[in-house]
């Protein structure tokens, strides 16, 4: 009995040390996002940053490499492009081993009403990757 009881009590640990959001660079992504909503403003595909927020056209994901950001009713490649330079800028301001930037040509609400599994597939798909030397202090 004390054998299960322990058994059972290591796997509720392991369950609950990979449970919830990964937060490790949540701060970051923040940030991040701030930038790429004044980017869509200055392109005219929001008129504010609650507008962004309302028409659900950045959502992001905290990782324990970095950001999974996903853009939708967006496939500009000229968006994309400053979009790109400022997750590169920040994947290394914050020592991110890497960076997932997804457009989506419809939008997320569209997307959900959509039939198939697992979605849509994005327009354009970019995955920017860090490496750091280590350091000796």
């Amino acid at each position: 009995m004390k054998k299960i009881a322990f058994s059972f009590l290591l796997t509720l640990n392991l369950l609950s040390a990979h449970a919830g959001e990964n937060l490790k660079f949540r701060d970051a992504g923040e940030v991040l996002v701030s930038q790429i909503e004044k980017a869509l403003i200055r392109k005219s595909l929001c008129s504010s940053p609650s507008n962004c927020v309302n028409k659900e056209m950045v959502l992001f994901r905290s990782t324990d490499d970095g950001l999974e950001i996903s853009l939708y009713n967006t496939v500009d490649r000229g968006i994309a492009s400053e979009i790109m330079s400022a997750c590169a800028v920040s994947l290394v301001d914050n020592k991110m081993k890497e960076i997932s930037l997804e457009f989506f040509a419809k939008s997320k609400k569209e997307q959900l009403k959509s039939k198939r599994f697992f979605g849509d597939t994005p327009e354009l798909s970019y995955l920017i990757k860090g490496k750091y030397a280590e350091s000796n202090n």
